[in-house]
């Protein structure tokens, strides 16, 4: 498995496992007390990490891109995003800017 792999995978089981997670507020009282049946009652979750960014990235040619940084891809822009829990290029129609030298035509 790739370096980059591992870490797309890991980004993903991250944010599948800490979305899945319930959070107590704080000042919340705790669940101790038990029914009127004598069964006790459900347990809450405790405080987790939940609302903390995940620093998951893009990567094209060996440069990470942070969500939201666009790169020309194949000659068209793309944008890193979240897909899926994923990260992953949304490539756009807007091809690359060209670069000019100046007093030339930049299509030939």
């Amino acid at each position: 498995m790739s370096m980059n792999h591992a870490r797309s995978a890991a980004c993903a089981f991250l944010l599948t496992v800490l979305g899945a997670m319930p959070v107590q507020p704080a000042g919340a009282a705790s669940a101790t007390n038990s029914s009127a049946a004598g069964s006790p009652s459900p347990q809450v979750a405790q405080p987790g990490p939940a609302g903390k960014d995940i620093p998951c990235t893009c990567i094209f040619n060996g440069r990470d891109y942070e969500q939201g940084e666009q790169a020309c891809i194949r000659g068209m822009m793309a944008v890193c995003g979240m897909y899926l829990n994923n990260t992953s290029w949304k490539f756009s129609r807007t091809p690359c800017p060209l670069a000019a030298i100046p007093g030339q035509n930049a299509l030939r």
